[in-house]
């Protein structure tokens, strides 16, 4: 029975009671029963719950104690229209450019902007409330009460609350945060948060992190329900990777307590107060933070302002260094590559220097040169890392598996423990492999159609699935383990010469099921040598609604076009350098016409292309030389480790096959628009009731008949198209 349910936290925080007047919110949907003394597992409208006794000891006494564990998820219906967007197809290709800023994020920023402070090396700001700070409220006592539930936990865990109250008292040590004096408490509004310990044993620094809980509701509300989380502003994690992947030395360090080191305004400190004392026998002290708060909805927009707002200012004076902050940081890590070790050196002194202005303390610096690690404290390396050591550490960055001592990205998964798989089971390991470059999308592909495949057969989340399914996930996780086979060098530069010249080269491809692109750098050296490497791909499982193979070859154009304009930037090329490769004719021969002539479908697709790239660009391949077919089809893991055709691509020489310039296939040719019909304009003069012509108003016969005549040649020309129209002196025709 345990394995129907997840691990509960120590921290059982009771935050709703039931009472049997909600009598249909008891009903049982489905019972598994226990044997004597022991609980069962009841399925009713909230979820799972676990009710019965607990078992006890031969000849212990006590009155048995009963477990009400109820797990609650996501609704359903939520979670349905969430996994739908993984095979919606878009209406329009997203449009070019930054995304606009709605009118929130905009006075987000505005108020950030002009509360922003640099005094010294210390940076303060103001929250972005939305209208107005709150004003009284409850806030005291939902802390006080969660307070308490804190303290227990940490009474439960010596080391944890050992760690927690030092963590606490070095908060206040810093000056991050101050006691409020008595007579200060009630001088007017004020917020209290509360908060409690996330424990990540796996972290090699802040093993235990104290969470400032700002959504924690108070009559109805919350902090977070005042401010304005303000924009993204942090770079997208692709683009970072894929920056720390130009030049041979890396060098990664991230920012020590990133969000402490920004001052709040003094206004605005009141409201992010907490209760803590150290004798759960006294009543609790009041403090409050005087720096920014991890937690609050707006902190990570604030910490950015500040450190991209930092290097702006210091971008002539330390450019490099600026724009590692501004281009290589996502929140608080910094990554990036250099050319040499020079270069790398002067890097890491420009950086600390950097941060150092802005109060900030970059640490636990990493690099593939032992000789630029010499630089660097001892007390500033990742891990404590000691330079005799015979082997360099294995780190994550930002989620990705990095081995510096032979400077190769690599992945490690083991297979899943499950006792029965359901949709919602094989969905969690899916979402276990976190590959950010497309680096496995050929072993994913498989997971993901797999999991369509589930979908269209509508079983719900929890039902148990039909053995065909079952066994072919079973085979899929299987093969997780021989993941850690794959290794990918980080750099994508080969040779230690100089580059001459750099292009992209984008191959594309669609199936039944899927449909996706690749993209890979080619790089001609000064000695003479060249090399082609794997830059990032993206994949995408073929949309429910159906579709003809040539518009999801279309699409899969589109996503082409769309990864490698974002590579761009980081790899420092322009679209000039980009060749395109697809082994559809037809996708080939929509984009050499005039995207006027087809439905609106392939219309504004290759609208997209045509605008943001020149049809001479797009080549032919055959099927059996293009890499992206490898992502509609699916591989194995030790298959994907194996593949120097997914890894480096294909042979360049000869690759580009003549465009067969045939017709269309019935398929694709009806996305032409059928010809348009020209009507011609007319102009009536409506008379009512227009008599015959009357013989007698004529003097003479021959004027009766030219009348007659120019009415037959008028109301023959009105039958006939402009360019058909007869005109000039009567004649016998």
């Amino acid at each position: 029975m345990s394995t129907w349910f997840p691990k509960l936290s120590d921290w059982s925080t009771v935050d709703l009671l039931i009472g049997i007047d909600n009598s249909s919110l008891h009903v049982s949907l489905e019972e598994v029963i226990g044997g004597p003394g022991e609980p069962s597992a009841r399925r009713t409208p909230l979820g799972w719950t676990c009710v019965g006794p607990i078992s006890q000891t031969a000849g212990d006494s006590r009155v048995s104690a009963s477990v009400h564990h109820c797990l609650m998820t996501q609704s359903d219906a939520d979670l349905t229209q969430l996994v739908r967007k993984f095979w919606e197809v878009d209406s329009q290709p997203a449009a070019d450019g930054a995304a606009l800023l709605t009118p929130d994020e905009r006075h987000a920023q505005e108020t950030v902007a002009k509360s922003m402070k640099h005094i010294g090396s210390q940076y303060s700001v103001g929250i972005p409330w939305k209208d107005h700070p709150p004003g009284a409220n409850a806030s005291y006592h939902t802390a006080l009460k969660r307070l308490a539930n804190t303290e227990q936990r940490l009474r439960r865990d010596a080391t944890v609350g050992e760690v927690y109250a030092a963590t606490v008292a070095e908060h206040i040590s810093q000056g991050y945060v101050r006691r409020v004096d008595a007579a200060d408490v009630n001088d007017g509004n004020a917020w209290y948060l509360p908060h409690f310990p996330i424990v990540k044993p796996d972290k090699t620094t802040t093993k235990v992190r104290i969470v400032f809980d700002a959504a924690a509701k108070s009559n109805g509300k919350s902090l977070n329900d005042f401010i304005l989380p303000g924009p993204k502003l942090q770079q997208d994690l692709v683009n970072v990777l894929v920056g720390f992947r130009r030049e041979p030395i890396a060098l990664v360090c991230d920012i020590a307590q990133m969000y402490l080191r920004i001052s709040l305004n003094p206004d605005d400190r009141r409201y992010h107060r907490f209760l803590w004392r150290t004798d759960p026998s006294k009543p609790p002290e009041v403090y409050e933070f005087c720096s920014v708060v991890f937690g609050v909805n707006a902190s990570p927009f604030l910490a950015q302002c500040v450190s991209q707002q930092h290097a702006r200012s210091l971008s002539s004076e330390m450019p490099q260094a600026a724009s590692v902050v501004l281009d290589s940081t996502y929140m608080d890590d910094s990554m990036t590559s250099a050319p040499d070790v020079p270069a790398a050196k002067s890097l890491y002194a420009d950086l600390s220097a950097l941060w150092g202005q802005a109060n900030m303390h970059a640490r636990k610096w990493l690099s593939n040169s032992a000789e630029v690690l010499a630089e660097i404290p001892q007390a500033d390396r990742a891990s404590q890392l000691e330079l005799t050591d015979e082997q360099l550490p294995d780190i994550k960055t930002l989620g990705v598996l990095w081995q510096v001592e032979i400077d190769m990205f690599t992945f490690q998964y083991k297979v899943p423990d499950f006792a029965r798989l359901t949709k919602w089971q094989f969905l969690r390991i899916l979402a276990t492999i976190f590959d950010p470059l497309g680096f496995l999308a050929p072993y994913i592909v498989r997971a993901k159609v797999l999991f369509q495949s589930m979908w269209i057969e509508g079983f719900d989340w929890d039902a148990d699935l039909p053995d065909d399914l079952v066994s072919a996930a079973e085979v899929w996780c299987a093969e997780l383990p021989d993941l850690k086979r794959v290794q990918i060098p980080r750099c994508l530069r080969q040779s230690a010469a100089t580059t001459a010249t750099s292009s992209l080269e984008v191959f594309v491809d669609a199936s039944e099921k899927a449909f996706g692109a690749v993209v890979y750098i080619r790089q001609q050296f000064n000695d003479g040598s060249d090399s082609m490497r794997l830059v990032a791909s993206k994949m995408k499982v073929a949309p429910l609604a159906v579709h003809s193979i040539p518009r999801v070859e279309l699409m899969a154009a589109v996503l082409g076009l769309q990864l490698v304009k974002s590579l761009l930037p980081p790899l420092d090329l322009t679209m000039s350098t980009v060749t395109f490769w697809s082994d559809s004719a037809d996708v080939l021969y929509w984009i050499r016409g005039q995207s006027r002539k087809y439905k609106p479908f392939v219309a504004h697709r290759v609208g997209t292309i045509q605008t943001a790239s020149d049809p001479d660009q797009w080549k032919h391949v055959a099927t059996s030389r293009n890499p992206a077919d490898l992502l509609t089809h699916g591989m194995s893991a030790s298959q994907l480790a194996d593949s120097q055709f997914w890894w480096c691509g294909p042979d360049m020489s000869g690759l580009h096959t003549p465009f067969p310039g045939k017709a269309l296939s019935a398929t694709a040719a009806a996305e032409l628009k059928k010809p348009a019909v020209e009507i011609a304009h007319f102009s009536y003069l409506a008379i009512a009731a227009l008599p015959a012509l009357d013989p007698e108003r004529y003097s003479s016969l021959l004027k009766l008949a030219r009348v007659i005549a120019w009415i037959n040649h008028f109301s023959s020309n009105a039958r006939r198209l402009n360019t058909e129209q007869v005109s000039g002196p009567l004649s016998v025709d």
